[in-house]
């Protein structure tokens, strides 16, 4: 039997054993913050084999949070039952079948070839997302052609990509997670991130002196990258300027400062960028400021638009002079940052005290 559950699932998590969702009508839960969940990892079983995927961590995760929890499946809101044939993604990921580009396959048992479905899956992700409107994060079933976010099966192999649903709601300014974000196994630098910018209350302070200086340079349409952003001081500002703006950083929590109702033009992607791809460009702007990472560099470089921007800014080995921290390890030697381009054109190259009593270099390069 076929299983069309397309209610929500709404709870406050509580340290019961055993617990599971409750459901609840839609109409319920309109006007209160929440987090997004995938239903299978909160032990519902509406995975396309009829299982579930109940994750510790998740749950840990949300309880340490302490919101409400929106449980939902986008395949079984778009129509498909449980258990179902297995679908995978074809020509591009969720975002391209949005737009139409790709498409969402799987196999017809009983007419025993491949039909599309990808209309199921973009009725069941705007279902979803519908259910509540108050949702600024998400947390979503890894490689799931629905709520894949990072990396998904796309043409047979896992790529850089999301499902169709985790797709839908970056568009939306929703902090998207996966499951394995959050996994048991732990993230010795994520969790030091974590953990710092949990602790931290203060209002998000002001862009790089760097960026103030380039506005009058920097173009006000078009997209733009913040590498390693944080909670957005960058990322705000780019997108005050009317850009399309991807906030890409090792820290879920950081990135959560960027609410969308704040940030209506932000979209955010978890990633390690010492372990991961870039978001897919081209962009306009690619910004990096308080992140050093060399063999990063081909990559943005690589990445930008014709006629895009680079722009970096970083504490350099002089900065050691007056301050201990960041250790050596973390600086950038300023007579190498030119090094770091040398397929674009160096617009400004240089290092000084700056306003914030920090050596920084800066370095503002543009493509041809």
């Amino acid at each position: 039997m076929h299983s069309r559950c397309g209610t929500i699932a709404v709870r406050r998590l509580d340290s019961s054993p055993g617990r599971r969702v409750k459901e609840a009508e839609p109409s319920y839960h309109q006007g209160m913050a929440s987090t997004l969940v995938s239903a299978c990892l909160l032990g519902k079983p509406c995975r396309y084999d009829g299982g579930s995927k109940l994750s510790v961590a998740v749950e840990q995760w949300l309880e340490r949070r302490g919101d409400d929890v929106v449980a939902v499946c986008p395949e079984q809101l778009g129509g498909l039952g449980t258990p179902r044939s297995a679908s995978w993604l074809a020509g591009g990921d969720g975002a391209a079948v949005l737009d139409g580009r790709a498409q969402v396959l799987r196999k017809d048992d009983v007419q025993d070839d491949v039909g599309d479905v990808s209309a199921a899956f973009i009725a069941g992700a705007d279902r979803a997302a519908a259910l509540d409107l108050h949702a600024g994060t998400a947390v979503l079933k890894a490689r799931s052609p629905s709520c894949g976010c990072g990396q998904v099966w796309i043409d047979g192999k896992v790529q850089a990509g999301d499902g169709v649903f985790a797709a839908l709601l970056r568009r939306r300014g929703v902090v998207v997670l996966s499951d394995e974000d959050l996994s048991e196994r732990g993230d010795p630098e994520r969790d030091r991130w974590d953990r710092r910018w949990a602790s931290r209350t203060d209002p998000v302070g002001p862009p790089s002196e760097l960026l103030r200086a380039l506005d009058d340079v920097l173009p006000t349409t078009g997209r733009a990258l913040d590498v390693a952003a944080g909670r957005g001081r960058q990322a705000r500002w780019l997108a005050r300027r009317g850009l399309d703006v991807t906030a890409v950083d090792v820290s879920p929590v950081g990135l959560a400062a960027l609410s969308r109702s704040e940030n209506p033009t932000v979209r955010t992607w978890v990633a390690d960028l010492s372990l991961d791809p870039l978001p897919a460009g081209p962009w306009d702007v690619i910004c990096c400021v308080d992140f050093y990472l060399p063999t990063l560099f081909g990559a943005l470089c690589a990445a930008l638009a014709p006629g895009g921007w680079l722009v970096f800014a970083h504490p350099t080995l002089d900065n050691l002079s007056r301050h201990a921290h960041p250790s050596a390890r973390f600086l950038v030697p300023a007579d190498q940052v030119a090094s770091l381009v040398p397929d674009l054109e160096i617009r400004r190259c240089d290092a000084a005290w700056r306003q914030d009593g920090r050596h920084e270099a800066w370095l503002v390069a543009r493509r041809g």
